[in-house]
């Protein structure tokens, strides 16, 4: 391995390292609360991942990856400025357009890197994947634009899922080992927020 691949490497497990930690938070908090929650800083801590991730995918070559952290982005933009505005208020048509317009064009460029890809249909299980997993954030995104508040909903976590089991076997196709680690890791904790989830409700109906 080269200075530059240990370079790009290295700022993948440093963009995991975030996600990773914002996990671990948000993993304890609900274990100590006995409910699926969001801390805080989970927000703040995801947008330093999506950041670090998007230059490692970029530098990757990775469209399915690219895609999904500028959407993802986006999205926990919007959460921290939802859990840190006093009175948040619903976004406007003109930050809509923008938005769908970013995502526009970043939906193009991944396309434009996904040319001189070998066209396996590994690849299309990776968009497959990609795509189920960005609809968890988009349902997320409406139950916190409904509520004013940034919270995860149980479908988020079972979207989560699906959704990581594809991209886990992606990663393993790309032999990017960074990603494949990210998705494990995930599967273990989108399990057992769905576990407290069922807990919860149990709960309700006793």
């Amino acid at each position: 391995m080269n200075s530059l691949q240990a370079g790009i490497q290295a700022l993948g497990w440093a963009g995991q390292g975030a996600y990773f930690g914002r996990s671990v938070l948000q993993w304890l908090a609900s274990e100590k609360a006995g409910r699926s929650i969001v801390p805080g800083s989970f927000w703040s801590i995801s947008v330093v991942g999506a950041l670090l991730m998007l230059a490692y995918a970029s530098l990757r070559r990775d469209p399915v990856i690219v895609l999904g952290q500028v959407v993802n982005l986006g999205i926990y933009l919007r959460n921290w400025h939802l859990e840190r505005s006093a009175t948040p208020r619903r976004l406007g048509v003109r930050s809509l357009r923008m938005i769908l317009w970013g995502m526009a064009i970043t939906l193009m460029i991944a396309m434009g890197l996904s040319l001189g890809m070998d066209h396996s249909p590994w690849l299309l299980v990776g968009w497959l994947g990609q795509f189920i997993f960005l609809t968890r954030f988009p349902l997320q995104w409406w139950e916190a634009e409904r509520r004013g508040r940034a919270e995860l909903p149980l479908r988020f976590w079972q979207v989560s899922l699906a959704g990581s089991v594809l991209l886990l076997a992606y990663a393993l196709w790309r032999h990017d080992v960074v990603i494949s680690v990210s998705q494990g890791f995930g599967l273990l904790t989108y399990g057992r927020n769905l576990a407290l989830h069922q807990r919860q409700a149990e709960g309700r109906t006793s």
